[in-house]
């Protein structure tokens, strides 16, 4: 089984030589281009959509760790005023690990 898209095989099904008909009529050769390249500028544009969501991701993925790295740095200079007391241990354990090194 082919996994042609439809587009492509309607275009090649025009152009195909039937009996008594062994060339496409000029309307089913135009008919049948403009499929193809109909086709072929929807796969330019899915491809270019493609690009410019994982661009936008990947500016998201930016914006949200100069946020994490903000949020981070402000959770440090309120840990430098609990002195050291006991009840701040578990916090100050997942900031160490989300920065991954000393305070």
């Amino acid at each position: 089984m082919t996994t042609q898209p439809e587009a492509l095989r309607l275009a090649d099904e025009l152009t195909e030589a039937i009996s008594g008909y062994p060339d496409p009529t000029d309307l089913e050769s135009k008919a049948a281009a403009e499929l193809r390249r109909l086709h072929a500028e929807n796969e330019a544009l899915r491809s270019e959509l493609r690009i410019e969501q994982t661009i936008s991701f990947r500016v998201q993925m930016q914006q949200y760790a100069a946020q994490r790295d903000e949020l981070l740095e402000a959770l440090i200079s309120l840990m430098y005023w609990d002195n050291g007391r006991s009840e701040f241990d578990r916090a100050r354990e997942v900031i160490l690990r989300v920065k991954g090194g000393a305070l």
